[in-house]
């Protein structure tokens, strides 16, 4: 009977192993940003490695350090010295790799709080928020956005950037806001009222016969953002 009960209690003990609920993952930083890819990719419905959104591939949690961790071999810190001396450091992803080269900007000069993380002209590759990329239409970011929207007149040095999208969907990201520039493959074409420092509606009439693309796409976070 002793021999019975013992081999009982050791059957129990085995089953209570057994259906014990494993503890919490404890996941580091490198991890959190690969579920984050993997799960941003599959709602777009886009290759993991092209997706670009406030998740990622940089987030607001992931400082110079974290980025340089998880993108090794792929990541390396830029020194951007001014004409006054002063000195500010970005991270540059894909620094060999200019169809996907990325350069992610600090509030803080630790670089501990991402501001902005832009593609450089060649980055082709990566596709942001409502499907838009560099060479998206005019009107295809309309489509996208689900309504006309606000841009500045061409011509100027901020000729093209879109000031407001008047709450249409690209206004409205999960924790960034979406920044865009607009350019014109022939300037010489481009009609008079399209012109100069004053806003425009990308339904304005004046831009038939005209194609303007995304040439400058960037996303950003506001400073001390939880």
């Amino acid at each position: 009977m002793r021999l019975r009960l013992g081999g009982l209690i050791v059957w129990g003990l085995i089953l209570t192993a057994c259906s014990r609920q494993p503890e919490p993952e404890d996941l580091g930083p490198g991890a959190v940003a690969e579920r984050a890819i993997s799960e941003a990719a599959a709602s777009a419905g886009v290759s993991e490695s092209n997706i670009l959104n406030c998740t990622v591939p940089v987030s607001k949690d992931l400082n110079a350090k974290a980025l340089t961790e998880i993108y090794r071999g792929q990541a390396r810190i830029n020194v951007i010295r001014g004409l006054e001396g002063e000195v500010s450091r970005t991270v540059v992803l894909y620094p060999k790799m200019p169809q996907r080269r990325i350069e992610v900007l600090f509030w803080d000069t630790a670089m501990t709080q991402v501001s902005d993380a832009s593609l450089t002209p060649t980055a082709t590759d990566w596709v942001g928020p409502g499907g838009v990329r560099l060479g998206t239409t005019l009107k295809e970011v309309e489509a996208a956005n689900g309504k006309p929207f606000v841009l500045m007149g061409f011509g100027w040095e901020a000729g093209g950037t879109v000031v407001d999208f008047r709450g249409g969907a690209l206004a409205h990201l999960d924790g960034c806001a979406l920044k865009l520039r607009f350019a014109v493959p022939d300037k010489a074409a481009l009609p008079e009222a399209l012109r100069g420092d004053h806003p425009l509606r990308s339904d304005d009439p004046a831009f038939e016969g005209v194609a303007p693309a995304v040439s400058e796409l960037r996303l950003t976070w506001p400073q001390g953002a939880e």
